[in-house]
């Protein structure tokens, strides 16, 4: 290992660098492109590295020192051509929103083009490393395994220290400066040393080099081109979000949720705007009007100075909300740092800054976390249209906002609200309803598992213009709690009534209640256009209210505008993507086997590899997704607990590999047991880490960070074990279709990395996890059956 330690290190870096890179653009696209499009880096980067499994097992590698020097060259091509490509990407306008739907198709096609390039490179330094030097598989992929952990770390610094721009080509440089030592050839060393300094020294102008621009249709795009002069107050990046704070004279032209003065508007990713209000010189917050007469004032008219929860913090308006009705203690929970510091250097400017009131305690944290751990009560809590629709750090997999719109969620809200406390959910309006309705029958069933008799005495829909909100009272609303509400309703001309106890108009919201009474809420949800049921933390798609089955029939629609029809495109994007990926996987498969038949090379136990690596490809990314969800829920900040889980799953599992090297025994049978022992291990935490995660919600963050990879280390090591065995395996007895076999088990990762969450979407996360136990059972049985054959 001594003289190859150079080639170690390079592997190490490039490994480091592709995740890296991998993660941070999907942080970008979510910026540039609407959610369902940011999932995209995955599958590409998938496909990348299967195209180059298949490309090697074709063109065959010559001896030691040209496989070094190709994958030398392959690494520095990876960090060069990641460059050019994202220069070109930003100047496409993909927009799948866009009217155009020809021309955006064409756009996606490049955008795979362009893509699917840099990651072919990198996919191939390490698959010429892993193939070539099979006897030292275990410890070169122990190697990789830990260089991709490092990677998943690496975003984080990358995004707070560097901003997103800079990350790229920080991320591109060390790329191509790890491939110096993958070079045997010394002048090609130097070459990739002065590539990799040059993409350093080009820091100062990555904003023009690679300049990250939203989408024409969201928010900022919007914005910009209304005034081109938008002028910046701030940008911040960070693992959860970017964070524009911007201001112009054109706002007051913007459509608004409301009909209130705009002074400063913060958007994240591009989107999901929220708005600051102007202060002036007001002595007090009681004394600005406009805080009484909004959505947000909606639960505080039958509260006296209670005590508020409020998630999600936004502009501050909830905040200052509270102050204009006296509340007399005021917890703001905000996920995310750069919202806060952008809000609080606003205010700063102004005599009373909401967010340094005595009454008001500012928490960073993930709300449902935090409602979990606190032993605190509250007479309101307080949600308005908490969601960005945007991707996290690994893509669309793990919305950290939908696991605020579960039914497990409500159960939490209320062994947190007072006896006759108010849960309060803003959403959009739509015709026919969707998410408020989607709320009611969640509560409903919530309700109903609480002992309520009667639901629809604890409902009340209140609306303004283009939102909602929905309050559900812990105890029954009063008589005279409905008449207040009804004379307010009357006096202000902006609100409408939706639905309130005894209410005799119909619409979906009474209907829905009519079927309740009457038994017949099953029917209800059959005959309604949209998917309205409830649901939980194991399928969390709160936002997902279209029906597969009605997806192309038309619809009417208003109060969401544009929004309502872009979730469609997400769906439909994602089922092409499934075929796409299908056809891909089933080509990097089929097309290197009829290049080797024609060629007069034998597979000695073809179906048991192709079963065998294939398995692995999905069996990996099925459990890797369904233990991301549950561990966002245990660990609450979703940065914190998807880095977690691909940290701890990386590092165990090269360590695992590392271990399966020195394990005696005849190959295959070990191959069998391991892979059946991950399947008994899944099956274990399917059932178990729900009751051992409640039982450690209470301990510190790190604490449970800690846990959590404890937690993972088990199942992480056994993971690591079969992919490098089965690897040198067949390097032993046939060298030449190790990288065949790489191929087969990156395309069967795009497959997964789809088919996962349409899974999961369709079943529920439990079924994909008891679907990986099977996939790696099936696995190592093909395996061991395939390849104990006679040739």
């Amino acid at each position: 290992m001594t003289k190859n330690v150079g080639m170690y290190i390079g592997l190490l870096a490039v490994s480091t660098a592709l995740l890296a890179l991998e993660v941070l653009q999907v942080r970008i696209f979510s910026v540039m492109m609407w959610h369902h499009l940011a999932y995209m880096v995955i599958t590409v980067a998938l496909l990348g590295f299967g195209a180059a499994g298949a490309y090697v097992a074709i063109r065959g590698i010559r001896d030691d020192l040209h496989a070094r020097d190709l994958a030398g060259t392959a690494g520095t091509a990876f960090g060069l051509s990641y460059v050019a490509s994202f220069m070109i990407l930003t100047r496409i306008p993909l927009d799948s929103f866009m009217a155009n739907m020809a021309l955006q198709g064409f756009y996606i096609f490049l955008y795979y083009v362009f893509l699917v390039v840099p990651f072919f490179f990198g996919g191939l330094a390490i698959t010429l490393v892993l193939s070539r030097f099979v006897e030292q598989v275990h410890r070169l992929y122990f190697t990789n395994l830990v260089g991709s952990a490092l990677g998943c770390l690496l975003v984080i610094p990358l995004l707070l220290w560097a901003g997103g721009e800079n990350g790229l080509l920080i991320g591109a440089s060390l790329a191509v400066l790890g491939s110096v030592g993958l070079y045997v050839t010394p002048k090609k060393r130097w070459i990739a040393l002065g590539l990799g300094v040059v993409l350093l020294l080009l820091i100062p102008i990555s904003h023009v080099l690679l300049p990250v621009r939203p989408a024409g249709s969201k928010a900022m795009g919007q914005a910009l081109a209304m005034d081109p002069d938008l002028h910046f107050h701030s940008t911040k990046w960070d693992p959860i979000a970017r964070i524009d704070s911007v201001s112009s004279p054109e706002f007051e032209k913007m459509p608004r949720y409301f009909n209130v003065p705009v002074e400063r508007i913060f958007m994240i990713d591009g989107d999901a705007f929220t708005m600051a209000m102007p202060l002036g010189k007001t002595e007090h917050f009681r004394d600005i009007d406009i805080l009484g007469n909004t959505l947000y004032a909606a639960a505080y008219y039958f509260k006296d100075k209670p005590e508020a929860a409020v998630i999600g913090l936004g502009g501050g308006t909830d905040i200052m909300t509270a102050l204009h009705f006296d509340a007399k203690k005021i917890t703001g929970v905000e996920i995310n740092q750069a919202m806060i510091d952008a809000a609080r250097d606003y205010f700063t400017d102004f005599k009373y800054n909401p967010y340094e009131q005595p009454s008001v305690n500012i928490v960073r944290e993930e709300g449902r976390s935090y409602l979990r751990r606190t032993q605190d009560t509250y007479d309101i809590i307080q949600m308005s249209g908490v969601d960005t629709w945007s991707a996290l750090m690994t893509g669309a997999y793990v919305l950290s906002e939908n696991y605020l719109y579960t039914m497990d969620a409500y159960h939490e809200y209320f062994d947190r609200l007072k006896p006759d406390g108010i849960l309060c959910k803003m959403r959009w309006v739509f015709h026919p309803p969707r998410e408020c309705l989607r709320i009611i029958t969640q509560l409903t069933k919530v309700l109903q598992e609480r002992g309520v008799e009667d639901p629809s005495r604890h409902v009340i829909v209140l609306q303004q213009e283009l939102f909602a909100s929905v309050l559900a009272k812990k105890s029954p609303f009063t008589d005279e709690e409905v008449q207040k509400f009804r004379k307010i309703v009357k006096r202000n001309p902006k609100f409408t009534a939706l639905y309130y106890p005894g209410m005799t108009e119909r619409n979906a919201y009474s209907r829905w209640f009519e079927a309740l009474h009457d038994g017949l809420t099953d029917v209800f949800l059959e005959q309604y256009p949209y998917n309205i049921e409830p649901v939980d933390d194991d399928s969390p798609f709160f936002f997902k209210y279209y029906k597969w089955s009605s997806l192309f029939a038309p619809r009417k629609h208003s109060g969401g505008g544009y929004l309502d029809a872009m979730t469609p495109i997400g769906f439909i994007i994602l089922a092409l993507s499934l075929v796409q990926a299908l056809i891909l996987a089933l080509a990097m498969i089929l097309v290197p086997l009829w290049l080797f038949k024609r060629r007069g090379l034998k597979v000695k136990g073809t179906a048991g590899l192709i079963g065998f690596f294939s398995c692995l490809g999905l069996g990996f990314m099925f459990l890797e997704i369904s233990l991301m969800q549950r561990f966002v829920l245990f660990v609450g900040h979703p940065t914190y607990a998807i880095t977690t889980t691909m940290f701890a799953l990386l590092v165990f599992a090269g360590i695992g590999s590392m271990l399966a090297g020195k394990l005696p025994g005849d190959p295959r049978k070990k191959l069998l047991v391991i892979c059946g022992a991950i399947a008994v291990l899944s099956l274990v935490y399917m059932v178990g880490l729900g009751p051992w995660f409640q039982a450690l919600l209470g301990l510190s963050l790190t604490t449970r960070i800690i846990i959590a990879v404890a937690t993972i280390a088990p199942l992480g090591l056994l993971l690591g074990m079969p992919f490098p065995t089965g690897l040198k395996v067949v390097g032993e007895e046939q060298a030449r279709f190790v990288p065949w076999a790489w191929g087969i088990n990156g395309a069967a990762g795009v497959t997964a990395s789809v088919l996962s969450v349409m899974l999961a979407m369709a079943t529920g996360f439990t079924f994909v996890l008891s679907m990986a136990a099977l996939i790696y059972l099936v696995g190592g049985v093909a395996f061991f059956l395939g390849t104990n054959r006679p040739s």
